[in-house]
């Protein structure tokens, strides 16, 4: 569980980058999603609580959020939960959207928003040992044949995970040297651990908020900024 001083570090962080932008451009990031129902809140609390040990179940609630937070996003448009073998792999789920050409100039001025352009894939790992460098290895090779980016969303990451995301978006939300492809689509893996639930349950911090700040921290390689990283981090 997150330390209360890091999760107040990290929502004061992405408060203070929220009011940057709204000062700046006069953007308020909380209007592109709705308010998360009460049912949700509910049942992210029920998931941080760790009432629940059988993991099947917890592994369908977590989905079942997830596809609630997107679903208050204005511009998601579709949300699959598939759990099944596809021609590129397994995906938990897949999200589509429809960004409309004033969104994408203002939302561009943010955040890396050209990562939602072909919808995204997602992946819940419930691993409580946490999530390693082939699992990561795996999501890198799906993203580049389905062309969409990446949601990954897990308890742990372990050290072998975070240089491999960081590694793949220091190639592809770049336009140079890309590993699997010469087209100018960029894609991103996007980690995101359970602090970022913890986060939603703000009263002054709407889902599309925490969307494009872990957005704009993964393009820059920030991830310990979004992941309560251990020091002793296998």
């Amino acid at each position: 569980m997150a330390s209360e001083s890091y999760l107040e570090d990290l929502v004061l962080s992405l408060k203070k980058w929220k009011d940057k932008i709204n000062k700046n451009f006069g953007i308020d990031l909380n209007s592109f999603s709705e308010e998360i129902s009460e049912d949700t809140k509910n049942n992210i609390r029920t998931l941080l609580s760790g009432e629940i040990v059988n993991s099947q179940e917890k592994g369908y609630l977590l989905e079942d959020v997830i596809k609630d937070l997107f679903e208050t996003l204005d511009f998601a448009t579709s949300f699959d939960i598939t759990n099944k073998e596809t021609d590129h792999g397994q995906f938990d789920f897949i999200v589509d959207f429809i960004l409309q050409d004033d969104i994408k100039d203002i939302l561009a001025k943010i955040t890396e928003i050209e990562v939602l352009h072909n919808g995204i894939l997602g992946e819940c790992k419930n691993y409580q040992d946490g999530v390693g460098k082939s699992l990561i290895e795996q999501a890198c090779w799906r993203v580049c044949k389905k062309k969409k980016s990446m949601f990954y969303v897990a308890p742990k990451y372990k050290r072998g995970a975070i240089s491999e995301i960081n590694f793949f978006n220091n190639h592809h939300f770049m336009s140079f040297n890309r590993i699997c492809w010469d087209g100018s689509t960029k894609l991103g893996i996007i980690p995101l651990d359970l602090n970022f639930l913890r986060i939603c349950l703000q009263e002054d911090i709407r889902f599309s908020s925490v969307i494009f700040f872990t957005i704009k921290q993964a393009k820059e390689g920030r991830i310990n900024n979004i992941l309560n990283l251990p020091s002793n981090l296998s």
